[in-house]
């Protein structure tokens, strides 16, 4: 939705907290499981990464599985894309990821500044405000 230009420029620019663990071993085309071994779980890094960029990560996941607390209720999960296999292992929170997804399901584009591109032939989008929808009622 959002390469569709359908959500707001707050969802586009929506952030999301991750940790990231770099692979100690090669992510082979064999090895789509997460060992203990395999990452440095000594050395987390944390930032702030696009929702949009998560949504890429899951849908073209290599790795991917449910974290779990002490009670064995999901808490988040562990992501990797094909890309970047070999390059980080993201952890995402269940909470943040919650937050993320209710806020795209809640985004109302409520007011559009485009212009015309004449060798696109189509609509650039410049801003799309988000807000709370009017409904006129009978």
């Amino acid at each position: 939705m959002i390469e569709s230009q359908k959500l707001s420029d707050d969802i586009d620019q929506y952030k999301i907290n991750v940790s990231k663990n770099e692979p100690i071993k090669h992510i082979d085309r064999l090895h789509r499981w997460l060992d203990e071994d395999e990452y440095n779980w000594d050395n987390t890094a944390h930032e702030k990464v696009y929702g949009k960029n998560v949504c890429n990560w899951l849908i073209h996941s290599y790795v991917f599985r449910f974290q779990f607390d002490d009670n064995c209720v999901v808490s988040g999960f562990f992501v990797s894309s094909d890309y970047d296999r070999n390059k980080a292992l993201y952890t995402i929170s269940l909470a943040d990821w919650i937050n993320f997804v209710d806020s795209v399901i809640t985004d109302d584009v409520v007011e559009l500044v485009a212009t015309f591109d004449d060798k696109r032939s189509d609509y650039i989008y410049r801003i799309k405000k988000r807000g709370k929808r009017r409904v006129l009622k009978p």
